[in-house]
């Protein structure tokens, strides 16, 4: 067995038991959640032919000289996603109040399905390049109203299709909606999975649970606009960003936190999620309670423009929200 996970595979962005609580399962959509879902809808067609724009597939390669075992890794991924609420949530347009509902999938039915996994045979690299293709493409590959949103695809390249284990040369493909996760979410979820697949079992932690959403939230309940920044973009844009939408505060985290320099506040919202005593020099009375209007800006996306120059596109919210509302539930 190898000491770590992240010894037998190589990771590449492609562009247990139950817990108990008692919290409801059923809740308003947050507003990332209703636009993705509403976006998808508006935009296109359910009687033509589609490509999707919210998949979000992760390539895995298995290092030299690594061996995963495939029943391994279906238990581990079963233990994560039972962790991560987020990772089995539905979404379902209640026709009677005209809201979108988000419901966490219950554990009480074993047999039930609470992620998708497949298993594919190639022989070359090929082969490979169509089936990311059609993980990043294909919008047939989730049921939001299931909750299915997350999808394992293992290859076999150079392995024995009735093997349990794959080894050098084969590949796992690891798809997500986008409803329930971002990029940086990636990195709690591979945490999660090499202790799942190492130990057979997950500690149960508020604090270290796929809450992205949240700091989405945070932003527009505070009266603030969000922009979002990805890791992957040169420095040079994410300067161009700051400067653009006059931006006076930046939430980072790990991958993020040591590159900005002096002349921007920031706040780590690792540090935030993670801290026990986040509330205690917070004064309640002190704060502004913003009230937003379906007229306010809730977003702002660049695009990358038809010059090459990104542009500005922003939207705003769906209906009038309050900071006492129930948004989201992870």
């Amino acid at each position: 067995m190898p000491e770590d996970w992240t010894d037998i595979i190589r990771w590449t962005l492609d562009s247990e038991e139950s817990v108990t609580t008692n919290k409801t399962d059923k809740a308003i959509a947050s507003y990332a959640q209703a636009r993705i879902w509403l976006d998808e809808r508006i935009r296109f067609d359910p009687e033509k032919l589609q490509v999707a724009i919210y998949n979000l597939p992760f390539l895995c390669q298995i290092r030299p000289g690594g061996t995963i075992s495939i029943s391994q890794l279906r238990r581990a991924l079963q233990i994560v996603i039972k962790k991560h609420e987020s990772l089995r949530t539905s979404l379902i347009f209640d026709t009677k109040t005209n809201m979108l509902m988000q419901r966490i999938i219950g554990l009480n039915d074993d047999s039930k399905e609470i992620f998708i996994f497949k298993e594919s045979t190639i022989k070359t690299d090929e082969e490979l390049h169509v089936l990311m293709h059609d993980e990043r493409k294909n919008p047939n590959h989730f049921d939001l109203t299931q909750g299915l949103v997350v999808r394992c695809r293992v290859v076999h390249i150079k392995s024995d299709s009735q093997s349990d284990s794959i080894s050098e040369g084969d590949a796992i493909i690891f798809n997500f909606h986008h409803t329930v996760f971002d990029f940086p979410s990636f990195d709690v979820f591979h945490q999660d999975l090499n202790e799942a697949y190492m130990t057979d079992q997950l500690i149960y932690d508020a604090n270290s649970v796929l809450r992205y959403i949240d700091c989405i939230m945070s932003i527009q309940m505070s009266g603030g606009i969000y922009c979002p920044l990805s890791p992957r973009n040169p420095d040079q844009r994410w300067l161009m960003l700051l400067k653009e939408t006059k931006s006076r505060l930046v939430l980072v985290h790990s991958m993020t936190r040591e590159r900005f320099g002096g002349e921007v506040i920031l706040e780590d919202v690792d540090v935030i999620l993670n801290s026990d005593d986040i509330g205690n020099d917070c004064n309640p009375n002190r704060l502004m309670f913003p009230v937003m209007t379906s007229n306010c800006v809730a977003a702002i996306v660049f695009t990358s423009g038809s010059t090459g120059i990104p542009k500005a596109v922003s939207f705003q919210l769906f209906y009038p929200l309050k900071v006492t509302d129930t948004l989201l539930f992870l």
